[in-house]
């Protein structure tokens, strides 16, 4: 097994904390004054992006290993 691979995904899936709209303190503020949107919104949108990756990035992580 070639551990560049697995180097790789978790150097990637470790960046994954920007995926939810109140993961930084500049967010929360921002989306805090918006009308009609609430914590409920944005953690389900969250949750949602950071399946969608998770599917990805383990598709994608896993041809590139049969790749290399």
């Amino acid at each position: 097994m070639n551990p560049l691979v697995y180097l790789l995904a978790v150097a990637v899936s470790s960046n994954g904390a920007f995926m939810t709209p109140i993961a930084s303190s500049q967010n929360a503020m921002a989306f805090a004054g918006v009308r009609g949107v609430s914590l409920k919104k944005m953690l389900k949108h969250g949750i949602l992006l950071n399946l969608f990756s998770a599917v990805w990035l383990t598709f994608l992580f896993y041809v590139l290993e049969k790749v290399i």
